[in-house]
């Protein structure tokens, strides 16, 4: 597929431009631990990477009550600075390429279910801040991932049309926001989803490091 008259790529945050996944886990078993419920296995976690943080608590540590589940995630915000300072780095190429791809004349934003509070921090130690234009986060929309809304806000913010976009991400929640925004898609495979789940999504691409979309698309 012709993906060179992209405009804009709507970029995923975990799992596609920095490497959280250890301290997603971490951060979730001792949430867990510290409310008095059960610690869980890995890929139970990792599962849920990508949805908003209380379906974390929901699907994976099982937790019904809903004002239990506000408190775990309350107590997990509170953890996960201090884990993410030790654990959570970008991916190789991530912050070269970004950079090449703005040369370029590539416009590049952020849809995550990340809080802003935990997300903002990281792109600043990171220092990619200058090349994110904008930045759509958890809080900025009622429905999330997997629902379209991150994406058609951004593209109404920037006045921009879906064939100009390119959503990536490294799981099928990200792949289906996209596509029910209408735009093209691409997976990453050296995230939290393997290339055969991302492919039941079937997304326009799927790439297996992020330095390819500059080859791809400029």
């Amino acid at each position: 597929m012709n993906v060179r008259d992209i405009d804009v790529l709507i970029l995923d945050f975990d799992g596609t431009l920095a490497d959280t996944r250890q301290c997603i886990i971490q951060c979730t078993n001792a949430t867990l631990y510290d409310m008095g419920f059960d610690v869980v296995e890995e890929e139970q976690i990792v599962a849920c990477i990508g949805l908003p943080l209380r379906e974390v608590f929901v699907r994976a540590g099982k937790v019904t009550d809903p004002s239990m589940v506000q408190a775990c995630t309350e107590r997990y915000r509170m953890l996960f600075p201090d884990i993410a300072s030790r654990s959570a780095m970008l991916f190789p190429q991530v912050k070269e390429s970004m950079a090449e791809l703005c040369k370029r004349g590539k416009r590049l934003t952020i849809a995550t279910s990340r809080g802003r509070e935990s997300l903002l921090p990281m792109i600043e130690r990171f220092d990619i801040a200058p090349y994110i234009s904008y930045i759509v986060a958890e809080e900025d929309v009622e429905k999330k991932k997997p629902h379209p809304d991150m994406v058609l806000r951004t593209l109404d913010d920037l006045r921009l049309r879906p064939e100009q976009v390119l959503v990536v991400g490294d799981t099928v929640f990200d792949i289906a926001m996209g596509q029910g925004a209408g735009c093209r898609t691409c997976g990453v495979t050296y995230g939290n989803q393997s290339r055969s789940q991302l492919e039941k999504q079937k997304p326009d691409l799927i790439i297996d490091s992020f330095q390819q979309l500059v080859e791809l698309i400029s």
